[in-house]
Parts: structure tokens; sequence; C-alpha cells
């Protein structure tokens, strides 16, 4: 605990004494450095969900179920839709974090 007490008054010191121009540009750095990141992994939970789902309701898919082919038909494309929609989130943030020159 005064491990802790002694780091956090030492933390707080610290960013009391930046301008808040120094904070914007390390919160800057740190939010460019996680959106990648944060994108693939999201992409990359996406996908093996989705391939799971779609396994378990295929054999569901009949012509007297139609109710679950429809279903097990549109989680095919979902992975892609997840991971499309997800990547551009890594340059969109990329870019609203790049400074602006005049």
């Amino acid at each position: 605990i005064l491990h802790y007490t002694a780091s956090t008054r030492t933390n707080s010191s610290l960013y009391k004494s930046l301008s808040s121009e120094e904070v914007h540009d390390e919160v800057t750095r740190i939010l460019c450095g996680i959106a990648k990141p944060v994108s693939d992994v999201l992409c990359g939970i996406a996908k093996p969900l989705t391939r799971i789902l779609y396994r378990a309701l295929r054999p569901l898919s009949s012509a007297s179920k139609p109710l679950a082919g429809v279903i097990s038909s549109a989680l095919r494309p979902a992975s892609s839709i997840v991971g499309s929609t997800l990547s551009p989130f890594a340059s969109v943030l990329h870019c609203a974090c790049d400074p602006v020159t005049q």
C-alpha cells in the first residue's frame, strides 16, 4: 500500500508539472498506439466466433427448418463485415490523433 501511495503521488506530481499541450501529446501518443492492436484483436475474435456459430447452426438448416437456414446464411459473412467495420478504426483514430499543421 505504501508503494502504491508513493507511486501515485509521484505520478500525480508529474502530471501537475506537465503543460496542457504536453498532456495532450501524451494522450495522443497513447491513443494512437492502442488503436491498431485493439482493432486487430476485435477482428481476430470475430472470425473464429462466427465460424463456430455457423458450424453449430449448419446442421439445423434444412428445408423443414428455414429459420435456422436463414440464421446460418446470415452468419457466414459476419466475420468479414465485423473485420471491415473495425479495420478502419486504427486509421481513423490515427488521423484524428495526428497534429494539425497549418
